[in-house]
């Protein structure tokens, strides 16, 4: 799940940025069903990441391209339909679809585009951990 998009960015300011992450760990739950946004995109909605989500784009808010203005919607990519004609996703809609599986970490990935497709690399990992208090 994509909890923040950032663009192009120094790499050594994401992960600074992501270091102050303070969230607990928790438990990110898949379905019920698939659904689509639009015509084009199958996914599946994916609940109990919101205080991540919040917290990541708290602690990163300064880099990279600025944070959506919408809220937070998790949710998994199943499929996009390049083709705007002729593509029906509307079968697969509501597909019994569940889950579970905990969430302990974010990972900082690094996309970079080329003619066979993107390529996906994990280049930091974070463990999730509760605010400390200053005492």
């Amino acid at each position: 799940m994509t909890l923040r998009f950032f663009g192009s960015v120094e790499l050594d300011d994401a992960v600074g940025a992501l270091r102050r992450v303070a969230a607990a760990p928790t438990e990110a739950v898949l379905g019920p069903e698939t659904g689509r946004f639009g015509r084009r995109v199958l996914h599946v909605p994916v609940a109990g990441l919101d205080a991540v989500a919040k917290a990541v784009v708290r602690a990163t808010k300064r880099v990279g391209k600025p944070p959506e203005p919408r809220p937070f919607r998790g949710h998994l990519t199943v499929a996009r339909a390049r083709d705007r004609r002729g593509v029906d996703l509307r079968d697969l809609v509501g597909t019994p679809i569940a889950a579970r599986w905990p969430v302990q970490e974010v990972w900082l990935v690094e996309s970079r585009l080329n003619p066979k497709g993107a390529q996906y690399e994990v280049v930091e990992t974070i463990s999730l951990r509760e605010a400390r208090t200053m005492g």
